[in-house]
């Protein structure tokens, strides 16, 4: 296959950020134990990751039309590493500070996944890119799991320690890559300007704002709830951290491994309904409509199962509806969701406004888990408040999909970034 290396690259990338993501997940309690920090900094940290997240978006999505992929990818891998070396040397009397800005710099090898659709979209054949895409998940299921398993044997200072060698072998083997920009040469004198004027131009209607904040609003909740998972289960079911951490583990890597064959089966047969189109405009239409319908469904098991999470009085009834939480959520397509939503030029653009909002509604949740757990509110009574906002998410979904309106976002009218003017007035 032309590009294999690329894309082997890419899978790894994945196996690295979950790696790194996943052992800081486990490891962060474990310093709220050390440091003795209360849950609404605990939830503040995670916001702010979220929000730096957010941020680093933002400065990627910019830059990937102006440098390579790859290049990119080497810089981000070498800030999230120097975060983990703050974690290893990180003192107690400096611990607040110094666990905040750790974060920061880690959270930017998360923005991975802007720069994935870049490359999909450019590299990987479309008869395979369900499939690459499933394999890139699946990577990051074994990454993650690994992350897990050495957090857990380890010291979590010796944690991040191997961490930080994981991630610089990425930057070099991104240096040793040809750097391809993917963009047109046009976009080198690219400026802010025209850039916020894409936003503003492609993605101001009243339909797409909607898509925008309710699409990735179910996995913000999913998301948020991974991060308090293991101390839900240690408070709700009464055991140690270590068992919690395991049966909170089961169900994320039975999600991550099973929703992921599911996804990659189902957007294959999708694709075979319009093998005669290839990769046209009314192809990515049709796929469009059909894949939000699938995530529509998804979306919906999640959150009955979610609220169920309230009624679940046995750790095997918790652990069985987790499972199907998390196949489902992760076997929606909402990737491709995202990528066909808009015209090719804008996949970037638009996966990375949705990354965007979807780092805020983590802080936002977030913090809100934290203010609620300090102020007396048990754990299952936090998640059902949270979890039952995610029906809004649903229905608004739903409402998107079946009722009158142009559900081709960004389509219609549609100019390339690269035809942009700096004159050009936003509608």
């Amino acid at each position: 296959m032309e590009h294999f290396g690329k894309m082997a690259f890419l899978t790894y990338l994945g196996f690295v950020a979950n790696f790194c993501a996943d052992m800081l997940i486990l490891t962060l309690p474990e310093m709220q134990d050390e440091f003795e920090f209360s849950d609404t900094s605990y939830g503040t940290y995670v916001a702010l990751g979220a929000i730096s997240h957010g941020l680093f978006i933002i400065l990627v999505s910019y830059y990937i039309r102006k440098y390579s992929p790859f290049q990119i990818a080497a810089a981000t891998a070498l800030l999230s590493s120097a975060g983990d070396l703050i974690l290893v040397f990180l003192p107690k009397s400096l611990s607040g500070y110094l666990i905040a800005i750790a974060i920061l710099f880690k959270t930017s090898i998360y923005t991975q996944f802007i720069y994935r659709s870049v490359m999909l979209d450019n590299y990987a054949p479309f008869d395979f890119r369900a499939r690459i895409i499933a394999t890139s998940y699946i990577a990051s299921c074994f990454g993650g799991g690994l992350g897990f398993i050495i957090a857990s044997a380890v010291d979590w200072r010796i944690a991040h320690l191997i961490s930080f060698f994981v991630e610089i072998s990425i930057c070099i083997w991104a240096l040793a890559l040809e750097p391809d920009i993917l963009h047109s040469e046009k976009n080198l004198n690219l400026n802010p300007r025209q850039f916020y004027q894409l936003f503003m131009t492609k993605f101001t209607a009243p339909r797409t704002i909607l898509f925008i904040i309710m699409l990735p609003y179910t996995s913000s909740i999913v998301d948020t709830t991974i991060l308090y998972i293991i101390k839900y289960t240690e408070d709700v079911f009464d055991m140690d951290e270590n068992s919690a951490a395991f049966y909170s583990v089961i169900p994320y890597f039975f999600g991550l491994l099973s929703g992921q064959i599911i996804f990659s089966i189902t957007v294959d047969r999708i694709k075979k309904q319009y093998e005669s189109e290839r990769d046209s405009i009314a192809t990515r239409r049709a796929m469009f409509e059909l894949v939000l319908l699938i995530v529509c469904i998804c979306f919906s098991v999640v959150a009955v199962c979610y609220i169920w999470f309230y009624f679940a009085q046995t750790l095997e009834e918790f652990v069985i509806i987790n499972c199907i939480a998390m196949a489902c959520s992760y076997g929606a397509p909402t990737v491709v969701t995202q990528i066909w939503s808009v015209a090719q030029d804008l996949s970037d653009a638009m996966v990375a406004i949705l990354g965007i909002v979807h780092a805020l509604e983590i802080a936002v949740l977030s913090v809100s888990w934290g203010i609620m757990l300090d102020s007396g509110i048990g754990y299952r009574d936090t998640a059902i408040c949270i979890n039952l906002t995610s029906l809004v998410s649903v229905a608004s979904l739903y409402w998107l999909r079946f009722s009158a309106g142009d559900m081709c976002l960004g389509y219609e009218g549609h100019e390339k970034l690269t035809e942009m003017s700096v004159s050009e007035t936003p509608t």
